[in-house]
């Protein structure tokens, strides 16, 4: 999504914008400034807003950025530490880096492949093998930030064990027999929190086992 903005009121900002303002991003725009996919930045805005930056425009019930805006966003994104040259660079099951780097919550859910909310979870529902954090960060409110190494994530992410896929739809199957009224969405981040694997996987799994159960 990449507009000229003129007509459109931005959103707390003055009418005279800078250049670069009459430039807007979208999911995609703004998806490979953080290395996700645009579907990622999407469920962001749907589920987990408050992880993106405030929208700059309103652009027919979709949100978009100035360039500007992501780039600060991006440069003082919380967990992000004091090393800028780390920011942003974190890949999926990266082995690369150093194995004694500690990774902020966000960080480690882009390492396993993760949505950042199943990290928060694993605090009080920690999945088997989980390793416990190497230093704890208290935030306002009483929340804590955790941090664990890069060694420790891939030690998990190798030591995991993966449901085959015929026993993830066995596990869907068990799980929307006992609750035949929960939300596909709502079952399979439950299932993924429990079992491991993306919350797409278990849609998947959880959507065959729906029509099992009623063929």
């Amino acid at each position: 999504m990449t507009n000229d903005v003129n007509g459109l009121p931005p959103a707390g900002r003055a009418s005279s914008a800078s250049s670069e303002a009459a430039e807007v991003w979208g999911y995609a725009e703004l998806g490979e400034a953080i290395n996700v996919k645009p579907a990622t930045v999407r469920y962001y805005w749907s589920q987990t807003r408050h992880l993106l930056p405030k929208p700059d425009v309103m652009m027919g019930g979709k949100p978009g950025w100035f360039p500007g805006t992501v780039k600060a966003w991006k440069a003082n994104r919380p967990g992000q530490g004091s090393r800028s040259d780390l920011q942003g660079t974190v890949r999926t099951g990266d082995r690369s880096g150093d194995p004694d780097e500690e990774l902020s919550p966000a960080d480690q859910a882009r390492l396993l492949g993760m949505h950042p909310t199943v990290i928060t979870t694993y605090r009080k529902q920690p999945p088997r093998g989980w390793p416990g954090p190497v230093r704890t960060e208290e935030l306002p409110r009483g929340r804590v930030r955790e941090y664990r190494t890069r060694r420790q994530l891939l030690e998990y992410l190798d030591s995991r064990a993966r449901l085959a896929p015929d026993r993830r739809v066995e596990e869907a199957v068990r799980t929307l027999t006992a609750r035949p009224e929960a939300a596909a969405g709502k079952l399979a981040a439950e299932l993924a929190v429990q079992h491991g694997g993306s919350v797409d996987v278990w849609k998947r799994a959880v959507a065959k086992a729906r029509r099992q159960l009623s063929s």
